[in-house]
């Protein structure tokens, strides 16, 4: 549950329950195979739209990360560059957002 835009530490994995969402779907869902340059985020994205019959369509998708070198995520190398207007938005706070305390 979130309150005020901040989610509990002690919040369930939502990946736990995507996975559980994408086995329980009445169609094959297809992935790309496991390859070591990338890396399936662990929650699948979902669509459906229902309409006067009711469940009309449904859809699954992923997000990948391609690692340039997969042998060390943390490899700088594997970092875009910024310029410094985006390297300063990722800094800051979001309007918006209240924290605890």
């Amino acid at each position: 549950m979130e309150y005020s835009g901040v989610v509990p530490t002690d919040a369930p994995d939502p990946s736990i329950e995507s996975e559980k969402r994408l086995r329980s779907l009445p169609f094959p869902v297809f992935e790309l195979r496991p390859q070591r340059s990338l890396t399936r985020t662990p929650i699948a994205g979902f669509t459906e739209t229902t309409g006067m019959a009711g469940r009309e369509e449904v859809s699954a998708s992923f997000s990948y990360t391609l690692w340039r070198y997969p042998d060390d995520h943390a490899d700088p190398r594997n970092e875009i560059e910024l310029d410094e207007a985006t390297r300063r938005s990722l800094m800051e706070e979001p309007p918006g957002v209240v924290r605890p305390g």
